[in-house]
């Protein structure tokens, strides 16, 4: 599954998070779901609006679109905002 923003999530502050909705329940329907989901995280590399990313999850690989984007300016490698299930794959 292709993802146009790279993100490692091995050093200390790299690190995304999902936020509000249980995850969990949005990948059961994600199709069927309009509400974007809450996401933040501290990244040297900001995400920008259109870009793409993926979790993987226990039976499958999810792929998220970033829809919204609110840097922080103390930290600056902090950011709030949204995303929204494009895709599924399963393992």
């Amino acid at each position: 599954m292709e993802v146009d923003y790279q993100f490692y999530n091995n050093a200390w502050g790299n690190n995304i998070c999902f936020t509000g909705k249980n995850l969990l329940d949005v990948l059961v329907s994600w199709n069927d779901t309009e509400e974007d989901i809450g996401i933040y995280g501290h990244h040297p590399s900001i995400p920008r609006v259109g870009q793409t990313i993926f979790c993987e999850c226990e039976n499958s690989f999810i792929k998220f679109e970033f829809t919204e984007i609110e840097r922080c300016s103390n930290p600056r490698d902090m950011f709030f905002g949204k995303v929204k299930p494009i895709d599924q794959v399963m393992k």
